[in-house]
């Protein structure tokens, strides 16, 4: 069972507690003809369910982690009754679509729905989790090799795999021993792919499967990593990437959004250009160079958040904590409302609302003498969000930046529509849960 087939059944299983739930409710409520009753709101409450699962959806309540009844599950559901009773209210209430006021029934449904929530995540945790459920999966790897494949996997409890063995690539009866383990997959790494013993052939016969471990991550942990890569990798991963149907669209749909978007927070950035004002000496707007798509500079605009003497002595990578940080310009980086100006390089096609970040050029030269294929996350537009942003804590460094292009390379292959509004929600995600710099 794959990640996204869980996930699924999570949303099948919290829309049944919803209409439970408010079964459950006008019962409570005493009704006299419920059933009636259900059916003349259903598409009011329908709508309003579908809500509650966005709103889940934007908190993480389908990340896996999330099954483990913790704090974490504690603070989220907190926000979520916060929230789904906020946004019910609004709905019944404030718009009133339907012509309906249900008021002791929505607090009815909400407070039925939630003790259901909780009892239906923990079982899906005991059963998700487990151990059983998990693909079993062999590592197949050179003498010479550390196993770290083996032990990112054997580190992750809520991936789909569960590593059953470790193998050389001279041992013996690796058929048998695949058989009597049940493993569906041979995960080979990249020096013993070159060079795979007749055996191999064997299991493909058997129906397991053989995959080398970079496409294994590209898959499983939707990262690319590309160091010790030839030419010849580089032309069969990425064969096509201009992708024009759909960069035309994005570029429409992100220019209109861009213009918008910066009219309805014009009240909110004259409010910051003040903060800036008087959070100390310097002009309210930082504008620096930052390379762009086909390593082409553009001049990035954002709200100061640091001294105006913060790059005096050159540029330096930005850290947690930074002392160069004022007080407003760190509540700014918290919020990321210091980056509202960029709206302006969107609208100017300079950047993308999705896309891998941009860099200073003094980094990039140097990122692309010490990190393989660094250059080819230019061959998008940079972003205000991306990937790497979603999936790696903030870092500042060159390790950093050598970890974050495995996941600006996958997306520079498999970006599309679907992609770009995962990243979109996901970063939203991150704002509604106060994750910010």
């Amino acid at each position: 069972m794959t990640n996204q087939h869980r996930k699924l059944i999570l949303a099948i299983g919290d829309v049944a507690l919803m209409y439970l739930a408010l079964t459950a409710a006008l019962w409570l409520r005493g009704v006299p003809e419920p059933v009636s009753y259900w059916q003349g709101q259903f598409w009011g409450f329908s709508l309003m369910h579908l809500i509650w699962l966005l709103v889940l959806y934007i908190d993480g309540f389908y990340s896996l982690k999330r099954l483990r009844l913790g704090l974490a599950f504690l603070q989220g559901l907190i926000r979520f009754s916060a929230f789904a009773g906020l946004l019910g209210a609004a709905f019944f209430y404030i718009f009133n679509v339907f012509g309906i006021t249900p008021k002791t029934v929505l607090l009815l449904h909400l407070l039925s729905f939630l003790p259901l929530f909780v009892l239906w995540r923990h079982l899906a945790g005991r059963i998700f989790l487990s151990r059983n459920l998990r693909r079993p999966v062999i590592i197949l790897q050179a003498e010479d090799e550390t196993g770290m494949l083996a032990d990112e996997l054997a580190a992750d409890p809520f991936g789909p795999f569960r590593v059953v063995a470790t193998c050389l690539l001279n041992q013996p009866g690796l058929l048998t021993l695949a058989k009597d383990l049940q493993a569906e997959t041979v995960v080979v790494s990249e020096k013993a792919w070159p060079r795979l013993p007749p055996e191999t052939y064997d299991l493909a016969m058997a129906g397991i499967r053989i995959v080398d471990s970079v496409t294994f991550n590209e898959e499983y942990q939707q990262r690319i990593r590309a160091e010790g890569q030839d030419l010849s990798w580089f032309l069969a991963g990425f064969p096509d990437i201009r992708k024009p149907e759909y960069e035309l669209a994005k570029r429409s749909v992100e220019a209109i959004g861009a213009l918008a978007t910066g009219l309805v927070l014009l009240p909110v950035s004259i409010l910051i250009a003040f903060g800036v004002r008087l959070s100390g000496p310097g002009p309210i707007l930082f504008v620096q160079e930052r390379i762009g798509r086909h390593g082409r500079p553009f001049r990035l605009v954002k709200f100061r958040s640091m001294t105006a003497d913060a790059e005096n002595d050159g540029p330096r990578w930005a850290e947690k904590g930074d002392l160069r940080v004022t007080g407003f310009g760190r509540f700014l980086r918290h919020t990321h409302l210091d980056e509202i100006p960029q709206l302006w390089n969107v609208l100017r096609g300079e950047m993308s609302l999705i896309g891998p970040r941009p860099e200073q050029p003094a980094f990039v030269e140097e990122l692309k003498r010490q990190i393989p294929y660094y250059g080819l996350r230019h061959l998008v537009r940079p972003g205000l969000s991306g990937w790497a942003q979603i999936n790696y804590p903030y870092g500042a460094s060159i390790r950093d930046a050598a970890e974050k292009l495995t996941y600006d390379l996958w997306y520079v292959k498999h970006r599309s529509t679907a992609v770009d509004l995962k990243i979109a929600l996901k970063t939203v995600a991150m704002l509604f849960r106060g994750e910010g710099r």
